[in-house]
């Protein structure tokens, strides 16, 4: 039992896995995991007559796959997360783009009004010839 605990203490430990205060209870999940597997192995030869072999070697295996799946879902997040940053700063150069483009148009209003009415002139005026 402690020693499930250490290994597993030893294998999590390592500074690129990073589990701060998740250590404990990681290990203390898989320390289960591998003692109910094993339980359940012996229920299992009781009941059916066939064996399933839990080993030292399956724990490790174990440790393992947890450390593989664990950095496949940080990658995974960590580029979700790049994702929806660049996505957000996207968003927010846009809305600031949109509203440079609002102050233009309300500074060009007075300029469109006197064009379309030099334009309305100018076409009474060819309209008269």
């Amino acid at each position: 039992d402690e020693a499930l605990q250490s290994v597993a203490s030893r294998a999590f430990g390592d500074s690129d896995m990073n589990l701060g205060d998740h250590l404990e209870s990681v290990t203390n999940v898989c320390k289960y995991m591998h003692m109910h597997v094993a339980s359940t192995s012996r229920e299992f030869l009781e009941r059916l007559g066939r064996s399933n072999y839990v080993t030292p070697t399956s724990y490790l295996e174990l440790l393992g796959t947890y450390k593989k799946v664990l950095a496949s879902k940080r990658l995974e997040v960590g580029t979700t997360k790049d994702r929806l940053q660049k996505g957000l700063d996207k968003m927010i150069s846009t809305a600031d783009m949109v509203g440079k483009l609002q102050i233009d148009i309300k500074a060009l209003q007075p300029v469109l009004v006197k064009t379309v009415a030099e334009v309305e002139e100018m076409i009474i005026n060819v309209n008269k010839d």
